[in-house]
């Protein structure tokens, strides 16, 4: 799944921008570095990768995922261009509200109306984690949004897709002290060479 979400974070934006935004081809250079940082997506995810007793529906689901996380970047690049940078607040107010009601029209349609109100009682501590996520994710869309404006956003997934990852993962082994194998080492090293590599001006 995560391998599928980041592929089509990156893949799907770049297409519909190189072929029907009219963005900058990319030079081989910057092809070269997209290609190193979707082995690093595999790399850095490669032990949790596992074939066995997936249903044919699952794989489905990936497809599924791979085009809506491509199509949001999609959208959100589309939005950029046709409103020249404007109007960012109404785009983000919309995304959120339809995500938090898909969210609770999922739980309700499972059963699960209980558990989404008692998901709300939650200590001062837990209150803190969500505000500093609320605002943590409110100031990375903004700063997407804005930065779209500056740069193709066929660079711009495959530099969020690649460093998302490598942040989290460097997360996880400071605040968790997971020990990183040396596939996921491999592919840090292998993404912050392909950010390095898709930022050379041609």
């Amino acid at each position: 799944l995560m391998v599928a979400s980041m592929f089509g974070g990156i893949l799907v934006p770049m297409a519909i921008g190189q072929f029907f935004l009219g963005e900058t081809p990319l030079t081989a250079l910057q092809i070269t570095a997209v290609l190193m940082m979707l082995a690093s997506l595999v790399l850095m995810n490669v032990r949790t990768i596992s074939f066995k007793g997936a249903s044919k529906s699952y794989y489905i689901w990936c497809l599924a995922l791979f085009f809506a996380n491509g199509l949001y970047g999609a959208i959100n690049n589309l939005q950029t261009v046709v409103m020249e940078g404007a109007q960012r607040t109404e785009m983000l107010t919309i995304l959120y509200l339809c995500s938090a009601l898909a969210a609770i029209g999922m739980e309700l349609f499972q059963g699960q109306g209980k558990q989404l109100v008692d998901g709300f009682k939650m200590g001062k501590k837990s209150a803190l984690f969500l505000v500093i996520t609320c605002l943590s994710a409110t100031a990375a869309a903004n700063l997407l949004l804005y930065i779209l404006t500056l740069m193709e956003s066929s660079i711009l997934y495959t530099i969020d897709s690649g460093a998302v990852l490598v942040l989290s993962i460097i997360y996880s082994l400071v605040l968790f002290k997971e020990k990183p194998t040396w596939e996921v080492v491999l592919g840090m090293v292998i993404a912050v060479a392909s950010i390095v590599l898709i930022n050379i001006p041609a």
